[in-house]
């Protein structure tokens, strides 16, 4: 099930980012879901960018069993793509600017909640969880003013369900 424009097929786990101005005129033949998210980028902020995560190489997170495919970044903002493996821990830690997360596949947990693919989850400045995942389980999380480290990569939540499209 694609995500399609002028620019071309986006399939299953493609990450599209459109620079501001942009327009198009979006299809798709059979349906899909999509996060489709307005209005969120910095004016001076013109790059496109189309990264396919079955075709990208992944990277060591910060711990065994985490890997990261780094999407994109433009001044304070960091997104990237994670893969967790059956049974990773990740050790406790503060969002001390807030994080957007989007779960893409499988099932990811902290001390407070179980997500499940489609849900996405906005957590506050300060917040604090110790996430891990006891099945396999991918995300996509935007970050600001903490950079994503490729090799070993880098809460009152707000919990939504993605939008679908026909």
């Amino acid at each position: 099930m694609d995500f399609s424009d002028e620019m071309g097929d986006f399939g299953h786990d493609m990450y599209v980012w459109n620079s501001i101005g942009s327009s198009h005129q979006s299809h798709s033949k059979d349906g899909c879901t999509i996060l489709l998210k307005l209005l969120q980028k910095v004016a001076d902020d013109t790059e496109f960018v189309w990264i396919d995560t079955h075709n990208t190489a992944w990277h060591q997170g910060l711990v065994d069993g985490l890997s990261v495919v780094p999407m994109h970044s433009f001044g304070t903002e960091h997104i990237a793509s994670f893969k967790w493996a059956l049974g990773t821990q990740f050790t406790g830690h503060t969002h001390f600017n807030g994080k957007e997360i989007y779960f893409t596949d499988g099932v990811f947990e902290d001390e407070q909640v179980r997500y499940t693919k489609g849900s996405w989850i906005r957590s506050s400045a300060g917040s604090h969880h110790v996430p891990y995942s006891k099945r396999r389980s991918y995300n996509l999380c935007k970050d600001r003013a903490t950079p994503i480290q490729l090799h070993k990569a880098p809460v009152s939540y707000t919990h939504l369900r993605a939008h679908e499209t026909r």
